[in-house]
């Protein structure tokens, strides 16, 4: 009947109102929170396995600086989510590779060890308020290459011998030049013979 429908249809209204007038109970991002030298060692991580880290997190390259700020957000909030340590995030998500790769060349320690190792040693190197990362190869060829080159260019520009205009000498100087050399031809030999010492 449509006395039923229409009871229907109220209730139904009833509680679409009802349910819009609740709060939407949306999942809050929540980021963890780094110390400043755990930042910098994160960044390195990123700068060395940018490649890696973006598929990792299914992000889409920009060939901006921007992306490795975008992929340090997202890190810190997959450890904020699972409630993760920085030596917990790098021991389930980072590779063996990358963590030995990282020991070596940006803290100049030994690089032995399995992942949970690898990540132990990391973590708490971070933790000291001192720790800056080694400068990566990459860096150190941006910076010293032009700086060699700059300064080959200078050496070989100190060592070129200078240019001296040629002057046409005049005619008396040449002749003068030529009465010089005969004069010391036909100079008579002032030094005394080995007679004339022997007689003295």
């Amino acid at each position: 009947p449509a006395c039923v429908r229409q009871a229907k249809f109220d209730r139904c209204n009833h509680w679409q109102l009802t349910m819009s007038g609740r709060p939407s109970r949306q999942r809050k991002t929540c980021i963890a929170s780094l110390t400043e030298s755990q930042r910098l060692g994160l960044v390195a991580l990123i700068e060395d396995n940018s490649d890696d880290i973006m598929t990792m997190l299914d992000l889409s390259s920009t060939g901006d600086v921007s992306d490795q700020a975008t992929m340090l957000t997202k890190l810190q909030e997959v450890m904020g989510v699972n409630c993760l340590g920085c030596e917990a995030l790098l021991g389930r998500f980072f590779s063996e590779e990358m963590l030995r790769s990282y020991c070596l060349t940006r803290m100049g320690v030994s690089g032995k060890g399995t992942v949970p190792v690898l990540a132990a040693r990391i973590a708490k190197a971070w933790q000291k308020p001192s720790f800056k990362p080694q400068p990566c190869a990459r860096t150190i060829a941006s910076t010293v290459e032009p700086a060699l080159q700059e300064h080959a260019s200078s050496h070989e520009a100190s060592i070129r011998p200078a240019r001296t205009s040629k002057r046409v000498l005049s005619k008396d100087e040449r002749d003068g030049d030529t009465d010089a050399k005969r004069h010391a031809v036909e100079a008579p030999d002032i030094k005394p013979s080995l007679e004339a010492r022997t007689n003295l």
